[in-house]
């Protein structure tokens, strides 16, 4: 085997040693990417799993029938329109209680759309007789009596005289059943 020169070792030494290291700067730069993808990709993850899991099934089955079964009830509060006629009777039987006179009721049925739902409205305008007390009660009976009632407008005349009778207008919207 010839022998070679000291220098010449040297320079085979210095040219492997900068050819491994050429070869492990680019494995270490390749490293360092891979590296920063797997941090990213666990922070991902980590944010995944510290999210609570989604409910089982049958929770979400029992939530949806108990809202199918609260929205029933809440429809069952909603009059039919063919009952207007029994609603007017409540109404006159309620001035009676306390001690008003329906002088006048005109009725009608109309209907709005509220957050994208179409309901049939049974307007109503009474006209009462009594005294001003009675008619505050009265009205805030409505409420109670008609939970789907809105009171549109109030217009309250007291007396003058002695002789007079203090007159109560009201303007009555009560929200029957969807239409469908």
């Amino acid at each position: 085997m010839p022998k070679i020169s000291r220098v010449s070792q040297l320079i085979l030494v210095l040219g492997i040693f900068i050819i491994i290291s050429g070869a492990l700067f680019l494995v270490w730069r390749e490293q360092v990417k891979a590296q920063e993808n797997l941090r990213k990709e666990l922070t991902l993850i980590q944010t995944l799993l510290s999210k609570p899991p989604p409910p089982p099934l049958a929770y979400l089955e029992a939530k949806i029938q108990a809202t199918e079964a609260e929205l029933k009830a809440t429809e069952a509060l909603f009059p039919k329109l063919e009952q207007s006629l029994e609603i007017t009777e409540s109404l006159v039987k309620l001035a009676e209680q306390f001690k008003l006179q329906v002088t006048g009721m005109s009725t009608r049925v109309t209907s709005t759309k509220i957050e994208k739902v179409d309901y049939q409205v049974i307007n109503l305008e009474l006209e009462l007789q009594g005294s001003i007390t009675s008619i505050l009660s009265f009205i805030n009976r409505l409420g109670k009596e008609f939970p789907t009632a809105e009171i549109a407008s109030v217009s309250l005349t007291r007396a003058k005289t002695v002789r007079e009778i203090d007159v109560g207008k009201i303007n009555l919207h009560i929200y029957a059943e969807r239409r469908r």
